[in-house]
């Protein structure tokens, strides 16, 4: 009976070691696992950071973009108004030039006739002026 009181105990001890040797791997396989999660965690995180760097990049590129635009747009304006006040003055400077009112006209401007010699000289300027003959 001392035999299979020892081979009842080896067996015993045999089951316990199993045990534990099986609650070991368990472990070493869940930190595997908590480990291989960890890591794919880490590099969502990386992969979402860099994503928003990129978008940031690209909004403040656009951002950049349209102020350059932006930019460009009121230069172009301030130019076409520039060129638009030279031509006034050009247009200005071109009828002075054309028109000599006649001496009665020079006294007393506010006449039915200087108004009607104005006009008509008006007209006959605009004509010569638009079609380019006046500078």
């Amino acid at each position: 009976m001392d035999d299979i009181i020892k081979i009842a105990i080896g067996v015993f001890i045999g089951a316990l070691a199993a045990a534990f040797a099986w609650e070991g791997i368990q472990t070493i396989r869940l930190e595997l696992a908590a480990e291989r999660a960890k890591q794919e965690i880490q590099r969502a995180q990386r992969k979402m950071r860099d994503e928003e760097r990129a978008r940031t990049r690209a909004l403040q590129e656009a951002d950049r973009q349209r102020l350059q635009a932006q930019r460009e747009r009121d230069e172009q304006s301030h130019a076409v108004a520039d060129a638009q006040r030279q031509a006034e003055r050009d247009r200005e400077a071109a009828w002075n030039r054309y028109y000599k009112p006649s001496t009665g006209c020079v006294a007393d401007p506010t006449t039915i006739p200087c108004a009607n010699e104005h006009m008509k000289a008006r007209k006959l300027f605009e004509i010569q002026y638009n079609a380019g003959t006046l500078r």
